[in-house]
């Protein structure tokens, strides 16, 4: 959890009122997620106040935060359930001059994450990923996932002399993986990238809304599957993946988009990739920490049981998909 960029109601008030808006009426830290800064705030509009989210970009740049303004504005336009921005990016001025990309989203009132999805919700999220990927075709914007295979390998050589051993050659191993995989011409689009359970929001049995596409860019479609399903169908308690809600995600996602040969050939390794993706960055910020007011990493050890999890169970894998087929 982090908070690196300090606001407070007079400096946002400021902001809005220089961009058509009345004010800020109340503003609090978010503390969830670890790469950005983000308040809750309710500002003034046109006579009336809502709730909004305001994101300072910490690592991005303004043209890489255009492209997610347009990513989330093409969704809402076709029909997906994803918050369209309010504003067009922008920039925010620190107190000490340092400009930061800056968006101001609406907040999605109503609605929580799962923290235990059942194999139900598992086969409406299947649905939903499947639906992101067939509005992703339209969208003409063009930018690489930025913890895509090149941010891999480099995150591995900064890494390398602080793994021990096992960890080293565990993760040279799956680099190859990697390689072969993103060399593979898999169908891909812009995809989301991190659809874990607190970025899918629920209300009621229906989901309300797909938030935080900030890690999102063009990706291989199953990629975007796997990374989805190594949150949503993993058991941690067993060590390994729950074939029923891994079935039920396939039998969502293949309801609406089939999968071609290669993609069903090459899936397994889809979800080594992606649990390599995210093993990778937990052992960075655990061993390249940032400074923040709040700041509290990821234990890598959970997607490195992940990962585990993938290699062991690939036949599984593959035949949750083939068996929703």
């Amino acid at each position: 959890m982090a908070v690196f960029t300090p606001v407070n109601k007079s400096e946002l008030t400021s902001w809005l009122r220089g961009r058509g808006f009345g004010g800020a009426q109340t503003l609090e830290a978010i503390g969830e997620g670890i790469e950005n800064t983000n308040y809750r705030a309710v500002c003034e509009k046109d006579g009336g106040a809502r709730e909004y989210v305001f994101t300072i970009f910490e690592l991005w740049d303004l043209r890489q935060v255009r492209y997610y303004a347009g990513l989330m504005r093409h969704f809402a336009d076709n029909g997906v359930p994803a918050p369209a921005p309010a504003l067009p990016a922008d920039e925010w001025q620190t107190s000490d001059g340092i400009r930061k990309p800056c968006l101001l989203v609406p907040f999605v009132n109503d609605a929580q994450w799962r923290a235990t999805p059942d194999s139900e919700e598992c086969e409406k999220m299947g649905a939903m990923i499947a639906k992101l990927h067939l509005a992703a075709a339209g969208f003409g914007g063009d930018m690489p996932n930025p913890r895509g295979a090149p941010w891999r390998r480099r995150a591995l050589e900064k890494l390398r002399p602080h793994l021990p051993a096992e960890q080293s050659s565990l993760a040279e191993e799956e680099l190859k993986r990697d390689g072969n995989f993103n060399a593979a011409p898999l169908p891909s689009a812009a995809c989301h990238c991190d659809l874990f359970r607190n970025n899918i929001l629920w209300n009621g049995n229906d989901i309300a809304a797909v938030i935080d596409f900030y890690f999102g860019g063009g990706d291989s479609l199953i990629f975007d599957i796997a990374v989805a399903a190594c949150d949503w169908c993993y058991d941690s308690a067993a060590g390994k993946f729950d074939s029923a809600k891994l079935d039920a995600m396939f039998a969502g996602y293949l309801s609406r988009r089939r999968l071609c040969a290669l993609e069903a050939e090459m899936l397994p390794d889809a979800f080594c990739v992606a649990a390599l993706r995210f093993w990778l960055s937990r052992l960075y910020d655990m061993q390249f920490p940032r400074r923040a007011r709040v700041l509290e990493a990821h234990d890598p050890r959970y997607f490195q049981n992940i990962l585990a999890a993938a290699r062991a169970m690939r036949k599984q894998i593959a035949a949750s998909a083939r068996g929703a087929a």
